[in-house]
């Protein structure tokens, strides 16, 4: 599952989710980060959301070799737990079992330096949603921000599923680095004039 917001021109969004609050949470989680991060005068260009497998689902998109060493991982992590709980019953400690997370997603997002118009690379951060019961018969859900990833790790599994907006992420940054390039330009274009008047 994944949806996509864009920065419309009536500072509107667009979103394909049938959920017009999600729109806003993704939105609001992405400038808590920002502020959690001090970046301040940045804007959100464009973003998207895709939700991360859970951790015992192989994909079948796989190659054998792959998915053998899934299957070895997913065995290796239940015998741990396994050891590690019969060794916490056998000193009477309580043991807990490793939560397994199946409602993280990965926020893949674009900034811009509203000043300088300057697009900054994509960036992701991993979110989890978590259900917290507030009565008898009613949840609300809670946005967790767990990290910052590696943009360039995330999107390797990320891009089979979204190759057109590789795509269009890369002409973006091709873009920004004109612009980069063209201020630059003028900018040394602004310095010889200064130093020819004096």
């Amino acid at each position: 599952m994944f949806f996509s917001i864009k920065k419309q021109k009536k500072d509107k969004t667009n979103i394909f989710l049938s959920n017009h609050k999600n729109k806003d949470d993704v939105w609001k989680t992405i400038k808590q980060f920002l502020k959690s991060n001090n970046e301040k005068g940045k804007e959100i260009f464009d973003s998207y959301v895709v939700k991360k497998n859970h951790i015992d689902m192989i994909d079948p998109s796989l190659s054998n070799h792959e998915k053998q060493n899934k299957r070895a991982e997913i065995r290796i992590r239940k015998f741990r737990i396994k050891k590690l709980k019969s060794l916490a019953k056998k000193n009477h400690i309580p043991f807990t079992t490793p939560k397994i997370h199946l409602n993280r997603y990965v926020i893949v997002f674009i900034t811009k330096n509203i000043k300088t118009n300057f697009i900054d690379n994509p960036r992701c951060i991993e979110i989890e949603v978590v259900s917290n019961k507030v009565s008898k018969n009613k949840y609300e859900n809670e946005i967790i921000i767990n990290s910052e990833l590696d943009y360039n790790n995330e999107i390797q599994w990320i891009s089979p599923y979204r190759e057109s907006e590789k795509i269009r992420y890369e002409k973006i940054m091709l873009k920004n680095k004109l612009i980069k390039e063209k201020h630059e330009k003028m900018r040394k274009k602004e310095i010889h004039k200064r130093l020819k008047k004096n």
